[in-house]
This record gives C-alpha cells, structure tokens and sequence, in this order.
C-alpha cells in the first residue's frame, strides 16, 4: 500500500442458531490523498452536543468538507452515545451506539423524511455530532479524510 492509500475492512464470522458457520468479509480501498489519524478516548458530554467533525478537523488537520470516513466506538460499558449527521437546512438523522459497539459513517450523504415519504434528495451533512445519555462517556475516533 503506497502512502495516501487506506483500506477499510469489515468481517464477520460466527454460527448462526442452526449451528451453520457463516463468514463474511469486505473492503473498501480509498487511493491517493488520503490521511487516517485516531483520536483516542475523546470525552463526550452527557449534557452537551459535541461536533465531532470540528473536533476531528482540529486534533487531525482533515478539513470537515474532506472526511470520507468516521469510525466511532463507544468505550463505555453501559452507555449509549447518539451520534447525529446533520446539515444546515435541519436536516439530521440519529443513531443509538450501545455501550461498546462500533459505527461507521461512509459518507455525508443523507435523506431524512419525518413521514415516512417519498426521497426527495441527498444532501451533505456537515456536522455529525454526539451525546451520551446518561453520563459523560469517552470514545475512541477514526477519520479518514483527503
């Protein structure tokens, strides 16, 4: 792999309830131009949103507009963490990271319809933004940007 280049892997493997072994992997290439730094155990508030794009852009150098892809594992053991993309036009969706999972945004892309209606159009979201519920909690962040 030649510097600038990242890869992103995912796999899964295990035995389903019929006790059939299953396994799964998959990766993304991202060439040319790309930086990868992480952020470990950031604090997160309980009280308080965080943007996490801002805090990347500035503990990492990538630019909000440049990220690709953001890796965030909740490091706590009994708290969620919401994590939220959202654009200027009040536009957002949210996610619910349990206590030690891990959430990947691919993208800035977003479409979200309060009715259950028809797409209309993606937009880029440009802050992504967490919480935890209950009690300040700490993450670890992966950006990878360009």
């Amino acid at each position: 792999m030649a510097n600038g280049d990242s890869t992103f892997t995912v796999s899964i493997s295990g035995t389903d309830s019929a006790g059939l072994a299953f396994s799964y992997s998959s990766s993304e290439s991202i060439t040319g131009g790309t930086t990868a730094r992480k952020i470990t155990n950031l604090a997160i508030d309980s009280a308080t949103e965080i943007n996490l794009s801002t805090v990347a852009a500035a503990q990492t150098g990538i630019a909000v507009l440049d990220i690709k892809k953001i890796i965030i594992k909740n490091l706590e053991l009994v708290n969620f963490i919401r994590v939220r993309s959202k654009d200027d036009g009040a536009h957002a969706f949210d996610v619910k990271v349990a206590a030690g999972q891990v959430f990947v945004i691919n993208n800035r892309s977003l479409n979200v319809s309060a009715t259950a209606g028809a797409f209309a159009a993606f937009t880029d979201a440009d802050t992504i933004a967490a919480q935890f519920d209950a009690a300040d909690g700490k993450i670890d962040l992966i950006v990878v940007g360009t």
